[in-house]
């Protein structure tokens, strides 16, 4: 089966949508499909992937806005003689694939990663629409496509809070357990230059406001205070970077938070398997991919268990849950794993084993793959329109891409 992913976001750009879809189309070849990327960002040399012109906002410098040529796009789909479409956010990329859907019958599924009323603040001030718009276009949209996944029981709970009534498949986005236990750790004291009796925290993530790194920091200069030798090494990087950056030099935590950058998988998971444990205090993860890596290496895992995290993690199986971020929950529970290596032994192992029984990837790439074979494209179609608006966000992304201003190269 020949399947083109339309996405707004892939690598190198790293976070949950991107590894989602990489991690999918990977499993998927193996079970012999041809998986293309569509997308405003991709790797160079990819023959299966097509990119789109996009441009970059103030609001997220790190994302793109993609500005898809439908007609290119379908002529790409044509050439590669593909029948099934899977788009990954129902803002650019995936109004083209509902466009093409309507317009030339491709069998549309589309996985709702991202719990988009969170994420209203990168939206600019006088174009920020209402929570209640957004859950109306969410609804309005997924009841539209062929087949809705949602990646966990609370994002299909919260679609249907909308009044959605189109069955929503759960199918999560599983962990790639062989890439986190087979990678080479690597001494992050001596890299760092850090003292060998340092206790060393990992975050790794978008650096962004919403995954409420300054709680982070309010829990490390706690325990720097106290004496501890703690290190947070915080891996990614995002719009929050800068303002980030500055509340560490303002706290006077700069000899001890460590920012790593962003790194690609295979580094990353030589720093699960390097650090003393993973932090972790978002309350908007869909999923909670990275908690789940961490534990795949074998890294104890204190987190705030919300939405996706609440979902993906099981309290005592190689981790510490707490429901609403809390300091001394934090402190106390990283005191405890500084203390007792024994402990960290056990939460090592209680982790990769619950990751290995209930979250690999192969496991949900087969439920993706079984999906796929339940629709098929039809022989012949008769073009249903959207609504007219659709036309004119055709003709309006046609028009952006033709202006020259380097804001959109």
């Amino acid at each position: 089966m020949n399947i083109a992913m339309l996405t707004d976001t892939y690598f190198p750009q790293v976070n949950g949508v991107s590894t989602s879809v990489f991690l999918f189309r990977k499993h998927l070849e193996k079970l012999g499909h041809r998986v293309y990327i569509v997308s405003p960002v991709g790797p160079k040399g990819d023959p299966y992937f097509f990119k789109v012109k996009g441009f970059r906002t103030m609001q997220a410098k790190d994302q793109k806005i993609a500005l898809p040529n439908a007609k290119h796009i379908l002529e790409f789909l044509e050439a590669n003689q593909i029948t099934h479409l899977h788009s990954h956010s129902p803002l650019s990329m995936g109004w083209t694939a509902l466009w093409l859907q309507k317009r030339y019958g491709y069998v549309h599924f589309h996985t709702y990663h991202t719990l988009l009323v969170d994420y209203r603040h990168y939206m600019p001030r006088f174009f920020r629409p209402t929570k209640k718009l957004i859950q109306e276009f969410s609804k309005w949209f997924c009841s539209e496509v062929d087949c809705v996944i949602a990646p966990t029981l609370e994002m299909k709970n919260e679609l249907a809070s909308y009044g959605l009534k189109k069955p929503i498949q759960v199918i999560p986005t599983g962990i790639d357990t062989a890439l986190f236990q087979t990678a080479e750790p690597i001494d992050l004291r001596e890299k760092y230059r850090l003292p060998k009796e340092s206790f060393i925290a990992l975050f790794a993530g978008r650096i962004a406001k919403e995954k409420n790194i300054v709680f982070l920091l309010e829990v490390a200069e706690r325990l720097i205070r106290k004496g501890y030798p703690f290190f947070l090494v915080l891996v990614g990087n995002g719009p929050y970077f800068e303002e980030l950056s500055e509340i560490v030099r303002k706290k006077r935590l700069s000899e001890n938070v460590i920012f790593a950058g962003e790194m690609k998988r295979e580094e990353l998971a030589s720093y699960y398997r390097s650090a003393d444990c993973f932090t972790f205090a978002s309350t908007s993860e869909t999923q909670g991919l990275v908690v789940l890596e961490a534990q795949a290496a074998g890294l104890p895992v204190i987190a705030v268990a919300q939405k996706g995290v609440k979902s993906s993690l099981s309290d005592g199986e190689g981790c510490f849950l707490t429901e609403n971020p809390d300091v001394d929950f934090f402190v106390d529970k990283l005191l405890v794993l500084m203390k007792n290596q024994l402990l960290r032994q056990e939460m090592k192992y209680q982790g990769m084993n619950y990751v290995q029984k209930r979250w690999s990837i192969e496991v949900f790439a087969k439920q993706v793959s079984d999906l796929y074979g339940t629709y098929e494209k039809p022989e012949t179609y008769t073009p249903k329109k959207m609504f007219e608006f659709s036309e004119l966000w055709m003709w309006l992304t046609g028009k952006l891409r033709n202006i020259q201003d380097n804001i959109f190269k």
